[in-house]
């Protein structure tokens, strides 16, 4: 320490600046260490929750792909059903002309 510091000041001032500075570090560590605390917990919250939205995102996601899955098989027998619909409609208006034909030749004199 400097000689003018420890002249001007006894032995019992300076135990008692010691007291108060180590007070004060003791004090501020604890602050320190309470806001440490609650991150660590807040963090640990907010780990669970991350989580619980994985878990929500697997979830949701399963669905969507067994939706898409349903929705795939049904479109298939859809347009299954269509591509039918549209040879009964083609073989129906073949016959149609047809008729038309040999209704117009039962016309000619």
């Amino acid at each position: 320490m400097d000689p003018i510091i420890t002249n001007s000041l006894d032995h019992s001032t300076l135990l008692a600046l010691l007291s108060i500075t180590g007070f004060i570090l003791s004090l501020l560590l604890g602050i320190v260490s309470y806001f440490l605390k609650k991150f660590v917990q807040q963090l640990e919250l907010l780990r669970e929750v991350v989580q619980q939205l994985q878990i929500t995102v697997s979830t949701e996601k399963s669905r969507s792909d067994g939706f898409w899955i349903a929705c795939e098989h049904s479109h298939k027998i859809v347009e299954r059903r269509l591509n039918d619909h549209a040879k009964s409609i083609n073989e129906h208006a073949l016959k149609i002309e047809k008729h038309d034909i040999q209704i117009s030749q039962l016309k000619k004199p």
